[in-house]
């Protein structure tokens, strides 16, 4: 039950990066300039930003131009019916439908453009299926959007992480070096080029990351900048069987992740819920202290953790460390 537990918990740590990955390689394809070899300024990108009509908030959505942008919606898998027999894509394609008219929310003076392509993105798997379902289903997304393209997503195979981006249905117009030729031949991105673009710092999507993935973003990148000098030079004396105190709150930490981590500008955001449930844990593993009805936290930070090997990530410890506490569920 508890190897089942952590391989279940990591896979959905796998599902949720994957997914991140594919649109950070899908904004670094058009925010990177190939003949300055720099990211291009003028392009604007919001993950999870609100549009209107409907408040509606697409995964990703791109100003290439004052007059032009790209709306991006990604699909991962899933059965195309539940156990009922019910057909689970329907929902998914009427939202996708809501994109397909005149969004207002563009930084343009009037909040509209007069381009807008609409793009879906599926996984390798399931890119043929999602072809067959739109044309037996004779689903249109042309009502205002000059183009509709449908693209498959796969990670690279080998050494290096990476996203490979292949159009396989439809077409988007050219844009720069960014042709409609080079994507059906499909781009591959090595997530290091990221790094040059500025797009490696986003570790969060729009919606509720796994409990284990905030807890080890928490842990491998924001404690530790909450140490002072003093702090990594007592621990360096006192050794790995040492931790040092960190004081922090709910809201603080919020605030950190949502500047550093995540985009602004996205409807939904960091929320304060999800760094909540990530301290509890902490408190229910004894790496946290919290009094009574207190919002303050006492993190008990030491860089490794007890179990952690070379082998072994925090998101696997975290995992392990849970389950046999038998803390399954995130907080109600």
């Amino acid at each position: 039950m508890t190897k089942e537990g952590v391989r279940r918990v990591l896979e959905e740590i796998n599902d949720y990066e994957q997914s991140l990955n594919v649109c950070l390689t899908f904004i670094h394809i058009y925010k990177w300039d190939d003949r300055s070899n720099k990211p291009d300024g003028a392009i604007l990108y919001w993950i999870g930003k609100e549009y209107n009509p409907g408040g509606i908030t697409p995964d990703v959505t791109l100003q290439l131009t004052h007059d032009r942008g790209l709306v991006v919606e990604l699909k991962e898998s899933l059965p195309r019916e539940n156990p009922e027999g019910r057909d689970n894509w329907e929902k998914k394609f009427s939202q996708l439908k809501r994109y397909d008219t005149e969004l207002e929310g563009w930084e343009t003076e009037s909040g509209k453009v007069a381009q807008q392509e609409l793009v879906l993105i599926v996984d390798q798997k399931l890119v043929r299926r999602v072809i067959e379902y739109i044309k037996e289903k004779r689903l249109s997304f042309h009502d205002f959007s000059k183009n509709f393209c449908v693209m498959q997503y796969s990670p690279l195979v080998g050494r290096k992480q990476g996203v490979f981006l292949r159009i396989e249905d439809g077409e988007i117009d050219d844009f720069k070096t960014v042709t409609t030729r080079r994507l059906w031949e499909g781009i591959s991105v090595d997530m290091n080029y990221l790094f040059n673009s500025g797009l490696s710092r986003i570790k969060f999507l729009d919606y509720p990351p796994p409990l284990v993935y905030t807890m080890s973003i928490l842990w491998d990148h924001v404690f530790n900048t909450l140490l002072s000098d003093k702090d990594w030079r007592q621990a360096k004396m006192e050794g790995s069987r040492r931790f040092i105190r960190i004081n922090v709150s709910k809201s603080e930490l919020r605030d950190i992740l949502a500047r550093n981590f995540a985009d602004e500008k996205s409807k939904q955001g960091i929320r304060e819920k999800w760094v909540e449930e990530a301290l509890e844990s902490f408190v229910m593993l004894g790496l946290a202290e919290r009094e009574k009805d207190s919002k303050e936290y006492t993190i008990k930070y030491r860089k490794k953790i007890p179990g952690e090997g070379p082998e072994t990530s925090k998101q696997e410890i975290f995992a392990e460390l849970l389950y046999k506490n038998g803390v399954q569920t995130t907080l109600k």
